[in-house]
């Protein structure tokens, strides 16, 4: 994901009248998790993003776990994107979340685009203000109320369901990993998020915006990008034992 557009989406939420109703008690929250293309020193990009909302009420009241493990809320909202990185996603990422230039390439995903912006928009606007988000923020915060060292989300499973999440470094799946885990402490973690939550400009950029690049054409997005950018994915996926 451009940071850019990473940041348009975040100033389009601070607008949105759920944004400064932060007074009361939050009455949505949406937990969210991505995959992207390597390592943080490597500047990655997002290949895949997932966004679920659930409200308050299901957080108070979760349902009972069943034979089959913890259960989540019936009730919540869900957004799931793929998108095109461009650029070269790295065999460790690749084993992991099993997206990879070449199947994003072959299913015609576009990269995060001002149409990207307005459904994530749009999906932070649909839920009961006000709203907050919940992902590594989240996991800091598990760190202290469990008392544990290791908090990455799959320990924290392990650590109250005694077994690991059946699907990991899949989004949507680390998604609802994170909502049962929170669901496991709900108590403490709603107060938690009440008397600490912060604004998002007061959380600083991990990465400063890259230079504005043109926007490729809807023949280019259909034909898999520019031939040089053709040219680039087929040597990588030579690479990686692909092609």
């Amino acid at each position: 994901m451009d940071l850019r557009v990473y940041l348009k989406m975040v100033d389009s939420f601070h607008s949105s009248p759920n944004y400064h109703q932060m007074s009361a008690p939050f009455q949505t929250f949406v937990f969210l998790d991505l995959e992207a293309t390597g390592l943080r020193d490597d500047r990655p990009r997002v290949t895949e993003l997932c966004l679920a909302a659930v409200h308050r009420f299901s957080l108070e009241h979760p349902p009972r776990g069943g034979r089959v493990g913890p259960q989540l809320p019936r009730v919540m909202d869900k957004l799931c994107l793929c998108a095109d990185p461009h650029k070269l996603v790295c065999q460790r990422t690749l084993e992991l979340s099993g997206l990879s230039n070449e199947n994003l390439t072959e299913n015609c995903k576009p990269g995060f685009d001002k149409v990207a912006v307005s459904l994530l928009n749009g999906f932070l606007q649909r839920q009961a203000p006000p709203a907050t988000a919940s992902a590594t923020t989240f996991l800091s915060c598990g760190r202290s109320c469990c008392n544990h060292r290791g908090y990455s989300l799959a320990t924290l499973y392990r650590r109250f369901y005694q077994s690991y999440p059946p699907v990991s470094h899949c989004a949507e799946a680390d998604v609802s990993t994170l909502i049962v885990v929170f669901l496991s402490q709900a108590r403490d973690l709603l107060v938690w998020a009440d008397l600490n939550a912060c604004p998002w400009e007061s959380t600083p950029p991990m990465y400063n915006p890259s230079p504005r690049k043109p926007l490729r054409t809807p023949q280019e997005t259909q034909n898999g990008g520019t031939p040089k950018r053709q040219m680039k994915v087929a040597r990588s996926s030579q690479a990686l034992g692909l092609g």
